[in-house]
Formats: C-alpha cells, structure tokens, sequence
C-alpha cells in the first residue's frame, strides 16, 4: 500500500511504532552501557513520538470522516517536528563544538515549534468538530 493511500491514522500508528522502537532501544541501550545522558531524548521520543502521535492515530481514526487539509497538516507537522526536536536534543546534549550547537539550537528549537503548532491545530481540530457534533445534535 502506498504512504499516499493510506489512511492518515496508520500513518500515525506506523510512525509511532518507528518512534517507540527507536525510543526503547535507546533506553536498553543506556542501561546497558550505563550512560543516562540521553534520558531527556529516550523521554521525549516516547512520549511525543510514541504517545502524542498514537493518541492523534486514535483520535483520527475515531472520527472516521475523511482526512481534511487541516487533518493532514496537523499530522505532517508533528511528523516533521519530532525528528528536528528529538534529534536537535540528541546532537545538543552531546556535542561540545559550539558552532555545532549554534546550528543545532535552532533545529531543536523549530522542531520544539512545529510540535507545539501540531498540538494546537489539533485542539483546532477537535473543537471544529465537537461544534460539528454538538449542531447536529441539536
């Protein structure tokens, strides 16, 4: 099946599966080597990566209405802000080059962006269609 036909709540699941598998073998990692220093990214790769992304799944996939712009634009961007954050933290909590840090910073920081504007235009999302509901309804 390609990316493009598929339903955007498999796309979520499928990405937050990739997210949790890279998350645990981080952690299993760390324990074995007995580094922690990562922690910070083994915590935020599971819970935005894994969690965020599955409950946006579930959440997609529970209205059971076709995909609008607005759906699929929440959903790439949570998708493109998890790996700028995730991975901008990874190189920043690691490197001590400075000029290395001052491209990173902002990578990190536009991803810690996109995924706070992924949030937000799903509470857009999910209070157009409580409205929805709630006229119908009436």
């Amino acid at each position: 099946m390609k990316v493009s036909t598929m339903r955007l709540s498999s796309v979520c699941f499928v990405y937050s599966t990739c997210c949790v598998i890279i998350g645990m073998s981080l952690g299993i990692w760390m324990g074995i080597s007995e580094d922690h220093s990562l922690g910070p990214v083994h915590a935020h790769l599971n819970v935005i990566g894994w969690l965020s992304m599955a409950v946006v799944g579930l959440y997609h996939r529970g209205t059971g209405r076709a995909a609008s712009w607005l759906d699929k634009a929440q959903v790439i961007t949570l998708c493109l802000g998890i790996p700028a954050l995730v991975g901008g933290l990874a190189v920043f909590m690691l490197s001590t080059d400075d000029a290395l840090l001052g491209i990173i910073f902002p990578i990190a920081l536009a991803g810690t962006f996109l995924c706070l504007g992924s949030m937000l235009l799903l509470l857009v999302i999910v209070i157009k269609d409580g409205m929805v509901r709630t006229s119908a309804a009436a």
